[in-house]
């Protein structure tokens, strides 16, 4: 991951508030984890949500708390998608 993709991918970066205690358990989460996630707004432009290239957003759990840890993995669930990295630079 480039340091230009990084910048693009924090953009895209939240912070999930309030998981309660049931949807804790439901994602596995350890103590101390917190929900990540990652918008996907913009990068599916001309693509329908059937398209095998269509990024959904993504939610997961960590512990880092270093932004750069995140973004490295969201971005190894989303590298193999059609022009990804020409696709969150245009933004």
């Amino acid at each position: 991951m480039t340091r230009e993709i990084y910048e693009a991918m924090k953009r895209r970066m939240s912070i999930e508030p309030g998981i309660d205690e049931e949807t804790r358990k439901r994602l596995c989460m350890r103590q101390g984890d917190v929900v990540y996630h990652f918008n996907p707004d913009g990068l599916n432009e001309g693509l329908e949500s059937w398209d095998t290239d269509c990024v959904d957003g993504i939610l997961h759990p960590m512990s880092p708390r270093n932004l750069w840890n995140v973004c490295q993995r969201f971005y190894g669930f989303i590298k193999h998608y059609k022009d990804i990295d020409k696709r969150l630079l245009a933004l």
